[in-house]
């Protein structure tokens, strides 16, 4: 019997609180899983300084300067632009196809 895959997504905050968020599915986050964590509607933000030899995706609040959300300076950091509100960074297999 194979062993289910373990995923592992992080959540970061604008308090600069980062959760792992664990899964033991054979699959990346779903889209309504994704919203339920950032809060909103869910967009891929580009990730301008991409060092990890394995692919990275950051997940955002689509609205999240409209809503005037607070600034996230993590997922700031990851992408290389600002980013405000929640957004989740997906790594390896965890990335959406």
């Amino acid at each position: 019997m194979k062993k289910p895959k373990i995923f592992t997504v992080n959540l970061t905050c604008p308090n600069g609180t980062v959760t792992r968020v664990i899964s033991e599915k054979s699959e990346s986050p779903k889209l309504e899983e994704a919203q339920k964590f950032i809060g909103g509607y869910v967009t891929m933000a580009p990730i301008l300084n991409n060092t990890s030899t394995e692919p990275i995706q950051l997940l955002v609040d689509e609205e999240g300067l409209p809503k005037q959300l607070p600034f996230n300076p993590n997922a700031s950091l990851t992408a290389g632009h600002k980013i405000f509100g929640n957004a989740l960074i997906l790594k390896g297999k965890a990335c959406w196809k």
